[in-house]
């Protein structure tokens, strides 16, 4: 595991190799056997707009409710969680990295991304949610088989999907087995993605939204 600090555009952490080859690959296995429960992806509203967001995605919280520790993806955060690296590095870090040993909840779900499919300019905590930091963690088919799909961040605020003025935004390559770790109301997109039309051929990512309730 190999951690990196970077504090422009916004303050974010890059986690390489985060899970061994071993757990990674299993999580790949995992997603592919579960491809019947990714439906198309919904906003916060509870609508679905692909003009917005087009990828597919998967509830784990859902299909593993009760039975958490039968999932490889579930048990591998829980364990990233006690991670003494992890907590004293974002425990020494700024609001609201400094709170993760006061969260007390967080949600997963997995995105599969497919050809020409993105995801425009948002946020992730939005009103009352509980959402204070998101772990974004990207694993796929290696060598991958798409192109695209960075993400993008900024320190602009957004309106309708777009920036509402220029500002300094940060495209990062994903990486397969490659944790982002960034505050969840800072503005971030996904672009459009390259992919053959196997499932297992797209672009995967894990999204862990962590907060207080």
């Amino acid at each position: 595991m190999k951690v990196e600090i970077y504090y422009s555009p916004i303050f974010h952490i890059v986690v390489r190799d985060m899970f061994s080859a071993k757990e990674n690959k299993e999580i790949l296995k995992e997603a592919l056997s579960l491809e019947d429960k990714f439906l198309d992806s919904y906003l916060e509203n509870g609508k679905i707009d692909k003009k917005f967001r087009s990828n597919r995605t998967a509830m784990y919280d859902n299909i593993y409710k009760g039975k958490r520790e039968e999932s490889i993806l579930l048990r591998s955060i829980d364990k990233m969680f006690q991670n003494q690296q992890i907590q004293e590095i974002m425990g020494s870090s700024e609001y609201p990295f400094t709170e993760i040993s006061n969260t007390n909840t967080h949600e997963t779900q997995v995105s599969r991304y497919g050809d020409d499919q993105f995801y425009k300019w948002h946020v992730d905590a939005i009103g009352g949610t509980s959402r204070m930091l998101t772990f974004v963690y990207y694993f796929n088919e290696t060598p991958k088989k798409f192109s695209g799909g960075e993400l993008e961040i900024s320190n602009t605020p957004i309106y309708h999907g777009e920036l509402v003025q220029d500002g300094d935004v940060k495209k990062i390559e994903i990486e397969n087995n490659m944790m982002i770790i960034f505050d969840s109301h800072k503005a971030h997109r996904v672009l459009p993605t390259k992919s053959p039309k196997t499932f297992k051929d797209g672009r995967f990512s894990v999204n862990c939204w962590v907060g207080k309730r």
